[in-house]
């Protein structure tokens, strides 16, 4: 045993150095064992649909999903082959999987879609999601055929904000999250979501799911995510320097009600529920120290559209929202940027039907 201890005084970096592997090592190994586990517990309940089909004799229904292979920074392609692949093919739908190469690509193979299609499964993130449902409602047809479309979503961009509208939150893992959303929408359980319409002044329409954020908090937020490295300082270190680099306000004209006001904010929100437009706003933050500790508290919240301290007007069916002067920011709609031009915001209820778990789960 003092030969063992001894041996180990001389050589402790080696020993410390061995400890840290085999940790990190245990810890993806018992993680892979884990998806390893759950994908064979989903394959199994995949196979079950085939069989059934089977034996009532069913009609397959013909299933397109839209693919963005580089999605969260091009890791789709790895996650959608090891953990919604599969299920898809044991499943027995008749899949078409078709792959998105750029925005150009998604919006032609949305509008080559024939009207008959049952159902379409977004495979990306909220931006791919947010491309196909535009181009989706930009159809000439989408009036008729396409109202009785529903669309499944498959997370596997960086954000995924619409999930938490469709899904419930139980799923801890990756696999289990991307795994269940093709189950669900196997299943064929759906519920209407509201849609955010966008309209320009010279009458282009971009169309929301989630939110729409805009303002210097926002931009603070994302030059805050950029120092990760620096754990619970990022949120502090990431908004003094946009604050130093840039202004903390912007003035903005709100058009509600036929009631036009100018108000000189630090963020602004918009966002759909229960039916209305649910418009938020952060008022003027004087000094760039306040703007930095107001920021960097947020950044325990998932979104800007999280934040506790807002000013919040009563819910309204439509807005309109003008940047008075040239704005350094952009509209951040769903998570994509869009240039700050003046808009129309309008809520269109229960515009699209959307695969859920909201029947198997309560808690949602």
């Amino acid at each position: 045993m003092s030969r063992v201890i001894s041996h180990f005084r001389r050589n402790w970096g080696k020993y410390l150095f061995l400890s840290s592997v085999t940790s990190i090592g245990s810890y993806f190994g018992y993680n892979r064992y884990c998806d390893t586990m759950i994908m064979s517990q989903l394959c199994r309940q995949a196979s079950r649909f085939q069989a059934q089909r089977h034996e009532v004799a069913e009609p397959l229904e013909k299933v397109y999903v839209l693919f963005n292979p580089s999605a969260n920074r091009g890791k789709a392609r790895k996650h959608f082959n090891r953990y919604a692949a599969p299920i898809l093919y044991l499943s027995g739908a008749d899949v078409t999987i078709l792959e998105l190469e750029s925005e150009q690509h998604l919006r032609e193979m949305v509008n080559y879609l024939p009207p008959n299609t049952g159902s379409i499964i977004v495979a990306g993130g909220s931006g791919t999601l947010l491309n196909v449902v535009t181009a989706l409602l930009r159809r000439n047809d989408h009036l008729k055929e396409w109202d009785k479309v529903t669309l499944g979503f498959i997370p596997l961009g960086y954000r995924n904000g619409l999930r938490g509208k469709i899904m419930s939150n139980e799923y801890q893992s990756r696999a289990e999250r991307i795994a269940k959303s093709v189950l669900v929408c196997l299943e064929g359980r759906s519920k209407p979501v509201d849609v955010m319409e966008l309209i320009t002044e010279e009458g282009k329409t971009v169309y929301a799911m989630t939110d729409v954020l805009w303002g210097p908090l926002v931009e603070g937020t994302l030059v805050a995510n950029r120092y990760g490295l620096l754990g619970p300082l990022r949120g502090l270190f990431g908004y003094l320097r946009h604050a130093f680099k840039s202004s903390t306000n912007e003035e903005i004209g709100i058009d509600k009600n036929d009631k036009q006001q100018n108000l000189e904010i630090s963020g602004l929100a918009v966002s759909a529920k229960n039916g209305k437009l649910s418009f938020r706003i952060w008022e003027k933050i004087e000094s760039k120290l306040e703007f930095a500790k107001f920021g960097a508290k947020q950044m325990s919240y998932k979104t800007p559209a999280d934040f506790l301290e807002y000013k919040l007007s009563t819910p309204i069916n439509e807005l309109k929202i003008q940047p008075i002067r040239d704005s350094d920011y952009w509209f951040h709609i769903d998570g994509d940027e869009f240039e700050p031009y003046p808009v129309q915001i309008r809520i269109l209820n229960n515009k699209i039907k959307f695969f859920t778990d909201e029947l198997l789960n309560t808690n949602i």
